[in-house]
């Protein structure tokens, strides 16, 4: 067998030692599908107020904050299949505890303590994929595991919803029991080839993996910020509810078949020159989206801009895999999650702030001029690089 014959079964092989975790991250896709959608119309049945049921969002993704800046340091000290296993139990069990929520306050301790569980999950998980992976394929398979979260999370509301409408409890158990799965196929199926742990020399100075935690702070905030509020310039276009949903699943769709030919494009020709042409290319789009009115343009806008957004996180990690150390990959996850929780906090207020001060188009113009503004991170980074 030739060296690039090797090559390529090493490549094969790691790749399938991480199918069963994307498996797994997809199963567990699903369960967020199925019950989170639906808790907000769960939540208004006990009488939350729309401010309340905000908060209730906003505390989980503290909670995943706070958790995110302690995985690394639990990770050496538990191992991290052990750490993901007894959070997908905690997940598991937080979500049925929602079938029984008849109270606001359940619900506020209910989500906080989901929040806790999937903070460390998803820190320990993508640390698994970046460690498991080379460099010229880390992009990919970032985008693969981000893949399996889209198509679980994509196919869950429908259920949910179905489920919701012969009894509220039915999403929330459904939810808990589909984790269950997801915790068999993980401890049955998946091999780890490395060991996490933490850096003996202490903590990784934010600077060095400044690109990565730009990309998960405009993931978070356009995620977030987007999905939140695009209804509310839609209906002040004349959009009816039906079509509006019709958007919003586009946009969520988009991830997945373009999320993996967009991440291989990025190991093909520079991750950093990814960002950079994507920053800037859709920043520039969303300039023009209010120049058009049409459901299928927007339905192509969506689609698109969904697809190519969902591919910033896993092409951002894969930066971090390269620009950091093995021991070093845990606390790199952790800041990258608790840059996509600041995003996803900062993104829905400050555009809120946008459309109410000087008007609803605003959404897309602070928007695009944010990704603009981000896209000088890669840009400079490639531009002193040449300089060398």
């Amino acid at each position: 067998m030739t060296h690039s014959g090797h090559e390529e079964f090493a490549e094969d092989h790691r790749i399938v030692k991480l199918i069963p975790l994307f498996v797994a991250i997809s199963v567990l896709g699903l369960t967020l599908g199925l019950t989170l959608p639906v808790l907000s119309l769960a939540m208004d049945r006990v009488g939350a107020s729309v401010t309340l049921i905000g908060l209730n969002t906003l505390f989980a993704n503290l909670a995943a904050l706070i958790t995110a800046s302690l995985t690394p340091v639990v990770i050496t000290k538990v191992g991290g299949k052990r750490l993901i296993a007894w959070g997908l139990v905690f997940a598991g069990l937080t979500l049925s505890l929602f079938a029984i929520s008849t109270d606001v306050p359940s619900f506020f301790v209910f989500r906080i303590a989901n929040g806790f569980s999937f903070g460390f999950i998803f820190v320990a998980t993508e640390t698994f994929v970046i460690s498991m992976s080379s460099p010229e394929r880390r992009a990919r398979n970032m985008g693969i595991y981000g893949m399996a979260i889209a198509t679980g999370a994509a196919f869950g509301p429908a259920i949910g919803f179905t489920l919701f409408e012969r009894s509220t409890a039915l999403p929330f158990l459904s939810g808990g029991a589909i984790c269950l799965v997801s915790i068999i196929i993980f401890l049955l199926l998946f091999r780890p080839t490395e060991t996490l742990k933490q850096s003996p020399k202490g903590v990784l100075s934010p600077k060095k993996i400044a690109i990565p935690l730009g990309a998960a702070v405009v993931f978070g905030f356009i995620l977030e910020g987007i999905t939140a509020l695009i209804p509310l310039y839609l209906k002040e276009i004349k959009f009816p509810p039906k079509s509006m949903g019709y958007i919003v699943t586009a946009f969520q769709l988009g991830a997945i078949p373009l999320q993996y030919p967009l991440c291989f494009i990025a190991d093909r020709f520079g991750k950093k020159h990814y960002l950079a042409t994507v920053y800037v290319l859709i920043g520039v789009g969303f300039f023009t989206i209010p120049l058009f009115s049409a459901l299928k343009i927007f339905l192509v806008f969506s689609f698109l801009i969904g697809g190519v957004i969902s591919s910033i996180h896993p092409v951002g990690m894969a930066i971090a895999g390269d620009d950091v150390k093995k021991d070093e990959y845990s606390q790199a996850a952790a800041y990258m999650s608790i840059g996509f929780s600041v995003g996803a906090i900062i993104g829905p207020y400050l555009l809120s702030v946008a459309m109410g001060t000087f008007g609803y188009e605003y959404l897309f113009y602070t928007t695009g001029a944010v990704l603009v503004l981000f896209s000088l991170q890669p840009i400079l980074s490639i531009i002193n690089r040449t300089g060398d």
